[in-house]
């Protein structure tokens, strides 16, 4: 039997597998796997900074809007309520309008009511950097005839517009005047660059609230009052001063600007706030040349001249506030 199983063991060979060899084999089989692994790491990383970047730029396209001074406006009615809106896109981005409007009328700024149809609506999208005209039909949508008919002075139509490319939407006021009078043959532009009119002015010659601030521009031409406004009974607490587009606007006196931005009805704006604690309010500006926290010395320029905002001319919104209340911008404080 011992023989046998000696016999048996000697028969069978014995082969004892190389340890290092294996661990060799393993390793090599890791190190493919962690390879494979960091391949597909690396890729979804590329492909999640790659979105990254796109979605990015889709939100500065949808997230920043337009700058009040980046888009002009004119309108042309050519009768049985078909308006015209002139428009020039100054900017880099696309301005897509909604093809929805609302009419209002300044004196309370209140809705015209609608016939209820819809508004026609041709050339809603004006590229970047270029002309274009928006085309309406309010015939179906409301009264032409009430339309058309005379405002009392200091009372107008104005449209609101509104931007769909901006991801909040944001709204555009333009003047619009019904008066049949004025009508104009289909696509006949106006001589010189005309919008409104220009009307006589007050020219004020008297000086500001303190005695030692010099006047904000060259322009001493009064548009609107400070207080209640005959027409509508709405008081404003500012006046407005007619003068040249890009026209220099001051630094009344030494101070310290406290807000710079831009506000729907003030259009672009600069706050100043001298060394007693009063403010200085400018707005409808065509450029602001300050911001936050600058120091400016008395004839300092703070911006220029424009039309931004609910403006329905090139003014300058002037205001004054002391200890939060609106103060007659025209008249002197008293000490």
């Amino acid at each position: 039997m011992d023989f046998d199983n000696r016999i048996k063991d000697a028969l069978t060979p014995t082969v004892q597998p190389d340890r290092r060899l294996t661990d060799n084999i393993l390793c090599r089989v890791k190190e493919q796997e962690y390879m494979k692994f960091k391949c597909k790491k690396m890729v979804f990383i590329a492909a999640s900074m790659l979105c990254m970047v796109m979605v990015s730029a889709f939100g500065y396209g949808k997230l920043s809007g337009l700058k009040g001074d980046e888009l002009s406006f004119w309108t042309q009615y050519l009768g049985e309520g078909i308006v015209q809106v002139h428009i020039t896109n100054s900017s880099d981005k696309v301005l897509q309008l909604e093809e929805n409007l609302k009419l209002c009328r300044w004196a309370g700024e209140e809705l015209v009511p609608t016939e209820g149809c819809s508004v026609g609506f041709q050339g809603t999208e004006i590229g970047a950097g270029e002309d274009g005209v928006l085309t309406l039909d309010l015939s179906e949508a409301y009264d032409v005839t009430l339309l058309e008919k005379p405002l009392e002075d200091g009372d107008h139509y104005y449209l609101v517009l509104t931007n769909n490319y901006f991801a909040f939407g944001q709204d555009w006021m333009v003047s619009v005047d019904f008066d049949s009078e004025k009508v104009v043959e289909k696509h006949q532009k106006p001589e010189g660059n005309v919008r409104i009119e220009a009307p006589e002015y007050e020219m004020y010659e008297g000086e500001l609230p303190v005695s030692a601030w010099v006047w904000p521009t060259e322009s001493r031409a009064i548009a609107s009052a400070f207080g209640e406004n005959e027409v509508n009974g709405y008081f404003s607490d500012h006046v407005n001063i007619a003068g040249k587009e890009g026209a220099a606007v001051y630094a009344v006196t030494d101070g310290t600007i406290t807000d710079a931005g831009f506000d729907s009805e003030k259009g672009n704006y600069v706050e100043l706030m001298d060394g007693e604690g009063r403010v200085i309010l400018y707005g409808h500006l065509k450029e602001c040349f300050v911001g936050v926290g600058e120091e400016v010395k008395t004839g300092d320029s703070v911006g220029e001249m424009g039309r931004t905002g609910m403006a329905t001319g090139v003014n300058l919104f002037f205001a004054v506030y002391e200890d939060g209340e609106a103060v007659n911008p025209l008249e002197e404080l008293e000490e």
